[in-house]
């Protein structure tokens, strides 16, 4: 009797683990538009401008109905210059940097098992910083100009996700986005050589203005759920 009870609540138990499915609140996406453009040569011509992902890695953190989201990108590179003057020795570099960030809160709607769309806000901060030593040389010195930019954006968003298995999605979005920016930039220069005297460089010139942006939904977006 013991037994039987004990086979019977085993079986039970078993069948229900089958049957439950893990939640998994945590998923992970990677911008993969340039992997399709280089296989399908889509828009590759002489003419059009190589496509530069803005985040390369999402994160969502799954609700019921709702999602927290975040997202992180950059870039970063540095290139060298020798100088005109036969003279100078100097290696002269052009270093910039960019850093993009975003964290938003979306609600979906599920249209079918597969297709999906949402809908939310994003708080999107970056910052873009570029040092070039010499853009160009003049008078025996080069010409040196160092800027920086901050941005701060708001911008909601309509999406549509593809759902190819329980835990597998492709998306992409649009948004509308509004930015205020703050800019300084200053100059300085560098002598070719001891003939020429130290010059001192310029103060930092400070702007700001704001603008707004329309993104298409270009990006294709792979998601994993974890």
């Amino acid at each position: 009797m013991i037994l039987t009870a004990f086979l019977a609540f085993g079986a039970l138990f078993f069948r229900a683990q089958d049957t439950l499915k893990p939640v998994r609140r945590n998923e992970l996406g990677l911008d993969f538009t340039p992997l399709i453009k280089f296989y399908l040569n889509v828009g590759n011509n002489s003419t059009s401008l190589p496509y530069q992902p803005v985040y390369y890695l999402t994160y969502r953190y799954h609700f019921k109905k709702s999602n927290i989201r975040c997202a992180i990108g950059g870039d970063y590179a540095d290139s060298e210059a020798s100088s005109p003057y036969s003279g100078d020795t100097k290696t002269y570099h052009n270093t910039s940097h960019a850093l993009y960030f975003r964290i938003g809160y979306e609600r979906f709607e599920n249209l079918s098992k597969r297709w999906q769309i949402f809908y939310g806000i994003d708080f999107r901060p970056s910052v873009i910083y570029e040092k070039n030593d010499a853009p160009y040389w003049n008078g025996g010195y080069a010409n040196g100009v160092e800027d920086q930019t901050v941005s701060l954006g708001i911008a909601p968003l309509l999406g549509l996700r593809f759902r190819i298995n329980n835990r597998v999605s492709i998306l992409t979005e649009s948004s509308y986005q509004l930015n205020k920016n703050n800019s300084w930039q200053k100059r300085y220069f560098i002598p070719v050589d001891n003939s020429y005297p130290a010059i001192p460089g310029s103060p930092k010139t400070k702007s700001q203005s704001v603008n707004t942006t329309f993104i298409f939904p270009m990006a294709l977006v792979l998601t994993f759920d974890i």
